[in-house]
Order: C-alpha cells, then structure tokens, then sequence
C-alpha cells in the first residue's frame, strides 16, 4: 500500500510544523507511519468494525471526521467504497492536502478534504466517529490529546471515538529481558505495571496528581502504552512503534522505596509533561 501511495502520488518535502499542544508530523514522517504494519491493520480492522456499528446506532450517511490524515489519509481510503459513509479528511499541511486530493482523483473516489488546525477544527455537523492517530508512545510530541478534546465535544450522542482508548501506564521493566529482546531474544511475557498515567477515551481525560513507591531495586522505570482501537483490534506491548516502552532513563536503575511524585498540569501539554518526568523535573530530591 505504500508503495503504490508513493507512485501514484510522490510527495512534496515538507517540515513538521510546531502547535502550542504538540508537533504535526512532517509529511513524509506522517507517510511512514503506514509502514507500522500491526497498527495499521489494526486500525484499519478497527475503524471498519466501528463503521459497522455506527451504522447500527445512526440511520443516513456516516460523518467520519479523519484527523491528521498526512498525505496518503491510509486509515480512509481503503475503507472509503463502504457505503453511507462521508469521510472528512483533516490535515495542517498544504502538501499533505494536496496528496490526499490526488490519490482520490486517482481512485476515483470523494471525499471532502480540508487544510486545518485539529485542535481548533470546528465541523458543520455532529460527528459519527473521529478518527485520529496524531501519537508517539507514551503519547509524546504529537497533539493526540488536543486533538481527541476538541473534536471528541463534537460527536453525536453515542459517537464513536478512534482509538476508543489510549492508556498509558508507570511500570517497571527487567533490563535483562530487555536488552536480551534487543539481541533477538523473546518478547519479555509481562511488566509490572504500577499506576496508569493517562486515560482517554471519548468520554473522559484521566490524569490525576499520584505517588508511586518503586517496590525493588535495579528496575528500569518506564511509560508503557496501550491501544484499544474498536472492539477486537487492540495494540499491545511491542506490537507497533506506539506501543514500545518508554524508558525514563533518569530515573533507572530503581530505588526501592523511592516515591515518584507525578503531578500532571495541563493534558494539553502532556507531551511536555512526559519529557519534565524524564528529566526529572517532577521528583524531588536524589530520594525520590
């Protein structure tokens, strides 16, 4: 799919572009993401499940709202032959938008495309299901939550909310497995989760100020994400770039008994709030 996407439509070089609640992806990196093979079969299974439902819950055409399509829209146009379906698709680069009207012309197929700011798009009519994927792991850098904030008050009743959710975890991870699975060694069976960070899902943003107290020595300290993205099709740990641990290097190795004090501000600026845990800024002295 991608290499069609490329032939069919070269890109144009362009630079990210930098938003108050995060960083929109240049093009050419938005491109690569389809290249992340389990998530975007597992979007794209997930948005079709979801389409299928939404139909059982609206009657009349589907209002799909795709943001932060990057210049291919991957997780619209393979499902776009579905029928009652109106796509709306959403980018902040003038290259992006262009691409996504040339594979449509290309294909044959109709959408409405729209150059734009996410976080402030205001749509004509409620939403049936918004789909987004404008993350990093750990949900870092990219404005995935302002953007889930702004169009999620825009869906009807009962709207669907693609990933339906996205959490992410405090955990402690074994440096051994760890760095055995860098050497081609089995994918660790499990990490010890100790507290979740963050929570959204169409109906809430849970982040709340919490201590957590490391239980043993020689553990490396680390964000783990998970996602849920419609009914079966989920990403797990390992399955997809979004879904590798994070490692907080300036808190590794572990201290038992040490409390990690994490004191969320603003979930507008959760990217800069995961980079202050990083470096620290949320902790207190070497004891904690």
């Amino acid at each position: 799919m991608y290499q069609w996407f490329v032939a069919a439509s070269p890109l144009t070089r362009s630079d990210s572009t930098g938003l108050p609640s995060g960083l929109a992806l240049s093009p050419e990196l938005a491109a690569q993401c389809v290249l992340d093979t389990h998530r975007t079969v597992a979007f794209l299974r997930g948005i079709a499940a979801a389409i299928e439902e939404a139909h059982r819950r609206f009657d009349g055409v589907l209002e799909v709202v795709y943001a932060g399509t990057g210049p291919f829209a991957p997780l619209a146009i393979p499902l776009m032959p579905l029928p009652r379906v109106h796509f709306t698709l959403i980018d902040i680069h003038d290259a992006a938008t262009s691409n996504v009207r040339q594979l449509l012309d290309r294909l044959g197929l109709h959408a409405s495309v729209v150059r734009a700011d996410a976080t402030t798009y205001e749509h004509p009519s409620p939403i049936h299901i918004v789909i987004t994927e404008t993350m990093q792991r750990a949900l870092q850098k990219e404005p995935f939550v302002a953007v889930t904030r702004n169009l999620r008050r825009q869906l009807a009743p009962r709207g669907v909310l693609i990933p339906e959710r996205v959490t992410v975890d405090f955990a402690l991870i074994d440096p051994a497995a760890e760095q055995a699975r860098w050497n081609g060694a089995a994918i660790p069976p499990h990490h010890e989760r100790l507290a979740t960070v963050a929570e959204i899902t169409a109906d809430r943003e849970l982040m709340e100020p919490m201590e957590v107290t490391i239980p043993r020595d020689g553990q490396w300290p680390a964000l783990l994400t998970r996602v849920d993205v419609f009914g079966d099709a989920k990403i797990d740990d390992y399955e997809s770039g979004l879904t590798m641990p994070e490692v907080l290097w300036h808190l590794a190795p572990s201290r038992a008994g040490n409390i990690i004090r994490i004191e969320p501000k603003d979930l507008e600026l959760i990217a800069a709030y995961m980079n202050d845990c990083q470096t620290g800024n949320h902790g207190a002295d070497s004891g904690s």
